[in-house]
């Protein structure tokens, strides 16, 4: 069973362009991830690379809510699984949107610290989903 990452930090906004998301949002996204729970236990690798593991960042949208997974830098890589990445979203998700001033925040994790999850809200003229170009779960450049 994963632990949580210590490692939250809540977005404030002074420091922020996020907008204030719903927390009930950001659960729908997060169920979005992990669809099925056997394969989601799979150690994967995370890249900005075509030819290493999956490619992020990987967005998961729901209303104006989004779940972002990247690596740090261009040539990084780091492995972890889809759902131990679902275990630390689900905390930032409680943690950072639940209560004010629900803008969500971000981890890093992965074996060698070099993943970002974040959760955070954009602006509701934005559009949704994929009418933005984010599909659930895909790659985007």
């Amino acid at each position: 069973m994963p632990t949580v990452s210590a490692d939250v930090h809540c977005f404030l906004p002074s420091e922020t362009t996020s907008h204030p998301t719903a927390f009930n949002k950001c659960n729908i996204a997060l169920n979005r991830m992990v669809p099925n729970m056997r394969t989601g236990r799979k150690p994967i690798a995370f890249s900005r690379s075509d030819t290493q593991g999956l490619k992020v960042p990987m967005r998961w949208p729901s209303g104006n809510c989004v779940i972002q997974i990247d690596v740090l830098e261009d040539g990084d890589t780091d492995v972890s699984t889809l759902y131990h990445l679902a275990v630390q979203a689900s905390y930032l998700n409680t943690r950072c949107v639940m209560g004010p001033p629900h803008l969500g925040g971000e981890i890093v994790l992965g074996m060698e610290r070099k993943l970002n999850l974040t959760v955070f809200g954009t602006s509701p003229r934005m559009g949704r989903g994929s009418e933005r170009g984010w599909d659930y779960g895909v790659s985007v450049s």
